[in-house]
């Protein structure tokens, strides 16, 4: 009764067993016949019908027989690792597994297994042979399928999109140094229509610019191969820094950029050209979006967490609306107010900054209130390595005009 017990549960979950002698020939076999049929899809199996133990339980039915076959014959892929199984027979080691075998099923399906293997134990407890456990993973293995297939894709899309913005960067950099130099010349040769035209050249060319640029910031943070240059450093050295090559613009605008941040803060570890353009992104939003002769404040202070440090960008600007403060960093969103508005942008930045904070290991939010300004905040999480030294080429952004690099080296 207890076989015929194991034998329906083993059926249920789509499990089947083998049992082989010390010298891997197997002795037994039982579990979900379908599933033992699958074992051995290139070769015709023996069959025999057991009415007496299907009798009792009212079913007749074939069973696969796989007596006397060699489980090497049957799993070329446990021949790889034969010096394993010897392991498990001499009690070295306790099991072995092996997931995602392919074996061909019916109507040109693909049939997923994971297998287990370990001891076989006589009643006196020595090892005489193996019992390997066979479980129908077909449903799991399929998505891994998809995800396997998803990502080629997605490798594919990020590689296209690379090479796009690649062959329209170059053309696109020479039309605007050209369009800055005839900019530079005496206008008097032009004609009122021909300066409209060479601004709106120059606007738009600008423009492309900027989606090129953050194409190539989207394909390098979306990479599975991203990898960042870490060092521990002084946060409020590294933003001070960074507001300060970011002043000229601000002076433009007539408004005014004020950094505070706390004493003695720990340092945090990242990657200076990722925050660079993270925070040139932040500043570039809130002045473009702030009246002139507005104020700006970043403030560089302890997070609610010890393990990090909070970086808050504080504008005066219009504000966002309560619905759209989670959907500015989904890729390619623009706010309602920025649509009317006609600024340059591609709905890149924040998306971009998203990724690139999140690989650091942090987040990044907004806070604002329509017509009451705006707060960006991201972390970034502490160190208690050594300090390193930061000069002052590490902290200059990165050419707009230059691809980012495919990878860095992780310390």
């Amino acid at each position: 009764m207890d076989q015929q017990i194991n034998e329906l549960l083993l059926a249920s979950r789509r499990t089947a067993y083998l049992i082989t002698n010390s010298h891997l020939r197997i002795t037994d076999s039982g579990g979900d016949e379908p599933l033992l049929k699958s074992i051995d899809s290139s070769t015709r199996v023996a069959r025999t019908t057991h009415f007496a133990r299907n009798a009792k339980i009212g079913r007749t039915t074939g069973s696969v027989v796989y007596q006397g076959r060699s489980l090497l014959k049957l799993f070329p892929e446990l021949a790889k690792v034969e010096y394993k199984l010897k392991e498990v027979l001499s009690g070295t080691v306790s099991q072995i597994q092996s997931k995602y075998i392919v074996r061909s099923a019916a109507e040109e399906t693909t049939q997923y297994m994971n297998i287990i293997v370990g001891p076989r134990l006589d009643r006196s407890g020595h090892i005489v042979g193996l019992t390997i456990i066979i479980e129908d993973a077909s449903e799991a293995g399929g998505i891994r399928e998809k995800h396997n297939q998803l990502y080629a894709d997605l490798q594919l899309l990020q590689n296209q999109m690379d090479m796009i913005a690649h062959e329209l960067g170059t053309p696109l950099t020479l039309i605007s140094g050209y369009t800055e130099m005839l900019n530079m010349h005496d206008n008097d040769a032009l004609n009122s229509d021909q300066k409209r035209f060479l601004e709106l050249i120059s606007h738009n060319v600008d423009h492309l610019l900027l989606v090129v640029n953050g194409f190539f910031d989207m394909v390098y943070a979306e990479s599975g191969y991203s990898r960042l240059a870490l060092q521990p450093v002084d946060l409020g050295v590294l933003v001070q820094r960074i507001a300060d090559d970011f002043q000229p613009r601000i002076v433009q605008r007539g408004q005014c950029l004020t950094v505070h941040h706390e004493e003695d803060l720990p340092f945090v570890i990242c990657d200076i050209t990722r925050i660079v353009q993270i925070m040139n992104h932040l500043l570039s939003n809130a002045s473009k979006f702030s009246p002139v002769g507005s104020e700006i404040d970043i403030v560089v202070a302890h997070a609610q967490s010890k393990r990090f440090l909070q970086v808050s960008i504080t504008d005066s600007g219009t504000g966002i609306l309560e619905e759209e403060t989670q959907q500015i960093f989904q890729r390619f969103y623009r706010t309602e107010f920025g649509n009317r508005s006609g600024t340059n942008g591609a709905g890149l930045g924040l998306y971009v900054s998203r990724l690139l904070v999140e690989l650091h290991g942090g987040k990044i939010w907004c806070e604002s209130s329509q017509g009451m300004g705006s707060t960006f905040s991201f972390t970034l999480p502490v160190t208690t390595l050594p300090t390193a030294e930061v000069s002052q080429n590490q902290l200059m952004p990165p050419s707009s005009n230059r691809k980012p690099p495919r990878s860095f080296s992780s310390n």
